[in-house]
């Protein structure tokens, strides 16, 4: 692909916006945070563009916009 994007959103703020249970929290918190490594990893390497996951729908809509409009000049 020409442009990958990572939302990037702090896992308890994920977990906070799917309402997950507090024993499934738990369980799925140091896993989560694995893959989200892996997606940091990803951004540093230059294979993918963070954009900040924090915010409204509206905020963040903008902030893809932004990178994508970025790569299209």
């Amino acid at each position: 692909p020409d442009l990958s994007i990572f939302i990037d959103l702090p896992v308890e703020t994920s977990l906070g916006r799917i309402g997950m249970k507090k024993v499934e929290l738990y369980e799925r918190r140091r896993f989560l945070n694995a893959v989200r490594m892996e997606y940091l990893r990803l951004v540093r390497g230059g294979r993918m563009v963070r954009v900040d996951g924090r915010g409204s729908r509206s905020e963040i809509a903008e902030r893809i916009i932004k990178v994508v409009m970025r790569r299209m000049r």
